[in-house]
């Protein structure tokens, strides 16, 4: 089975215990970059949340009062249990009609060049067939970026050209921010073929 296969079973199968198993942590992480979130989401007319998983980056946002900047909202995810749970989280915060869920691959995401004023993708390119990929896709699809990596990725972070300058740590993920004109050369090279 491949590794895009046995993740996206994985999170089908524990999508309906993923906010009580991660929510604490997935928290964490956004609160450690908050400060970024608040400069860049205030310009953000489309956001994109690539791993976009049941939402909860979106209900953060709701509850720091930073949704309203937001006209559109595009979540992707690989798993379509995610956005099952996804859909009734975007209801329940009453944000269903500002937000896209789709289901797809961030390393193939079906999005224009720049589509999005703003990325975020939290521990998702450490799951990806090929991170360098997925950072280039983030940079073709997007003008800013916020994402974070595993501390305990050593060979992942060893092989990732560093994606733009580090703006919060927590005790598992470390978060950088970018820009395109920031952004390395691997976020610059021509987007791969399949």
């Amino acid at each position: 089975m491949k590794k895009k296969e046995r993740i996206r079973k994985a999170y089908d199968s524990t999508a309906e215990g993923y906010d009580e198993l991660y929510g604490q942590e997935q928290a964490e992480k956004y609160e450690a970059s908050l400060e970024k979130i608040r400069k860049a989401a205030g310009a953000a007319a489309t956001l994109c949340d690539a791993g976009g998983g049941t939402l909860l980056f979106q209900e953060f946002l709701k509850k720091h009062n930073l949704i309203a900047s937001v006209k559109y909202y595009v979540a992707i995810d690989l798993s379509l249990s995610m956005i099952k749970i996804a859909r009734r989280r975007t209801a329940k915060l009453e944000a269903s009609t500002l937000t896209e869920l789709v289901h797809a691959d961030v390393e193939h995401m079906p999005l224009r060049d720049k589509a999005c004023s703003l990325l975020v993708s939290y521990t998702v390119i450490d799951l990806t067939d090929s991170p360098q990929n997925a950072l280039r896709e983030f940079a073709r699809t997007s003008d800013k970026c916020i994402v974070s990596l595993l501390k305990k990725a050593q060979a992942l972070r060893a092989s990732v050209s560093r994606p733009g300058v580090m703006v919060g740590e927590t005790s598992k993920d470390i978060i950088f921010y970018c820009e395109s004109k920031q952004q390395p050369k691997a976020f610059k090279e021509e987007r791969l073929e399949d």
